[in-house]
């Protein structure tokens, strides 16, 4: 999900600094307060890696609310991103092994319904060795608690399709997604696909 929390407003937002959170609005202030929220929002630029259950094409673009079924390898992380990164994350996961997993329960994380994903230790490897380079390149991650011990794989329910207890896959790829591409934050974009290792 996009994060839009975090925003800067320009020297027209003194309407927000200027008055208690429980002052009301007035009416002829109304316009001014959602030209700020609505208009004034400086998205920071953030990515993730996800292994998409189906092949996607590098370029590929999709709206925030219908993402292709994925699992989520490493959660959104701010990153100077270059060729330097791309090409380590290329080398260091060509090395690792495809992963066989299998589903397990629905959860709900938040608000959100996901299908639990039966952690093994490959997994939790190809987590780590994720998690080490894009740390070592100064990532700082939104949810760096769900890094490492914290990772809980899953696979978020979407509208026309879920995994079920039971299901199987196999892990083939790593894709990094651009989560705030040409500017719009409701957008998401795949700029590279890292193949693992096959047996």
């Amino acid at each position: 999900m996009a994060n839009i929390s975090a925003f800067q407003a320009n020297d027209r937002s003194s309407i927000l600094r200027t008055r208690t959170t429980d002052e009301p609005l007035e009416k002829s202030e109304l316009s001014d307060f959602f030209f700020v929220i609505l208009t004034q929002m400086q998205y920071s630029q953030k990515y993730t890696l996800v292994a998409f259950l189906k092949p996607m094409k590098v370029g590929a673009e999709f709206a925030m609310a219908d993402w292709p079924l994925h699992t989520t390898l490493a959660d959104v992380f701010a990153i100077e991103l270059d060729a330097i990164i791309e090409q380590n994350l290329t080398d260091l996961l060509a090395k690792q092994p495809s992963i066989c997993l299998s589903v397990g329960e629905d959860a709900k994380l938040g608000n959100t319904r996901v299908a639990l994903i039966n952690k093994n230790s490959e997994l939790q490897d190809l987590h780590d060795t994720i998690i080490n380079v894009l740390e070592l390149h100064g990532a700082k991650f939104n949810a760096p608690e769900f890094t490492r011990k914290g990772f809980l794989p899953h696979s978020t329910i979407q509208k026309f399709e879920r995994l079920n207890a039971g299901d199987e896959f196999e892990i083939t790829f790593v894709s990094l997604i651009d989560m705030f591409p040409g500017g719009d934050w409701q957008k998401r974009k795949v700029l590279n696909n890292f193949n693992l290792k096959q047996a």
